[in-house]
């Protein structure tokens, strides 16, 4: 065990920093995935481990916020910006499913400004096609940037990883 550091009756110990951690009788586990940081052999978290640990998830939910913006933001396609929350998703999945059912020369939509624009079924599935793809690429960066957010060897590595550039790796010019 570690001298001069003695476990609390709840199970936990305190550094000389008065830092509250588990205690752990013997070999701790090493913890991947979600559980974030790297437990030392001696019971007690190195504070490195801590501190990439506490970037990881702050960096996750960074890249959770940034995609909830950029959908909250719309999506732009054709020169028209939908809006893209779940419930706008949805509204566009059910025009769409009623097209189908009850086909119409044309019709408007509004883009996210309220701007109204007139289109054909033909334009719609289009703007539907490409709408989708945008979202599910968005959707792919984000999930892909979180990936490489938890396996981020070091918080240098973890400050380049972005919806823009999910893996962190610096483009080749």
């Amino acid at each position: 065990m570690n001298s001069g550091i003695a476990p609390t009756p709840s199970g936990h110990v305190v550094n000389s920093t008065g830092v509250l951690y588990p205690f752990y009788k013997s070999t701790p586990p090493t913890i991947y995935g979600k559980g974030l940081a790297y437990i030392s052999g001696s019971g007690i978290p190195q504070s490195g481990d801590i501190t990439l640990a506490f970037a990881k998830q702050t960096a996750v939910q960074h890249l959770t916020h940034s995609y909830v913006q950029s959908l909250s933001s719309g999506i732009t396609v054709s020169g028209i910006t939908l809006a893209a929350q779940k419930d706008d998703q949805q509204a566009f999945n059910n025009l769409l499913t009623l097209l189908t059912l009850n086909p119409i020369s044309s019709f408007p939509i509004a883009d996210i400004h309220g701007q109204v624009h007139t289109v054909t079924m033909a334009q719609y599935y289009s703007l539907m096609g490409s709408y989708g793809q945008e979202i599910a690429n968005l959707w792919g960066a984000c999930a892909t940037a979180k990936v490489y957010a938890y396996n981020a060897p070091s918080t240098g590595v973890l400050a380049t990883i972005s919806l823009q550039n999910p893996t962190g790796v610096a483009p080749s010019v």
